[in-house]
């Protein structure tokens, strides 16, 4: 995602069997509307005509047609941003201490991830932690860690703006 003064510029990854899709956004503080429906072939989608130093929220819908109805087959995590020109800004850099941890199964460990920009605010620095296999590793909103059982999997740390790290977790 990226931000000007008076627009925000959408991205996402393709989903295959996807026919197009429904972008949704709204302030930050409101409740979504439909902004707009584009194909298959579209991966990002332009917001023009916004107020600067504003947050603004998005969330993306893939659709198929089945049996000639649109039919949702994925959802994003919502995306905030805020554009330029304001007293805040988003998230510009993750930092992450380890890219590679290692716990025992059943333990504990806690995650060191910084997050930096232009003057944050508390929602700002605010990460989303998701783990790809819950079944090998599993994670907390806060950061901890807890080795379900032995294996490698990907931990993803992600900020609002949709900036991720990815870290590799090896349960012994």
């Amino acid at each position: 995602m990226s931000s000007a003064k008076t627009s925000q510029t959408i991205r996402w990854k393709s989903v295959s069997s996807a026919d197009g899709y429904y972008i949704y956004g709204t302030k930050a503080s409101a409740k979504y509307k439909k902004l707009g429906t584009v194909g298959k072939g579209v991966r990002r989608w332009k917001h023009k005509s916004l107020k600067k130093g504003t947050g603004y929220k998005y969330r993306v819908e893939a659709y198929k047609i089945i049996k000639g109805k649109q039919v949702i087959i994925a959802n994003s995590q919502p995306l905030y941003s805020t554009t330029k020109g304001g007293k805040y800004g988003n998230p510009e850099k993750l930092r992450v201490k380890k890219a590679s941890v290692n716990v025992k199964s059943g333990k504990k460990v806690k995650l060191k991830v910084n997050v930096t920009g232009k003057e944050l605010n508390k929602a700002g620095k605010k990460l989303r932690y998701i783990s790809a296999d819950p079944s090998i590793a599993k994670v907390s909103k806060t950061g901890v860690v807890t080795g379900v059982k032995r294996g490698t999997c990907y931990l993803y740390c992600v900020a609002r703006n949709g900036l991720f790290k990815k870290i590799r977790v090896r349960v012994k």
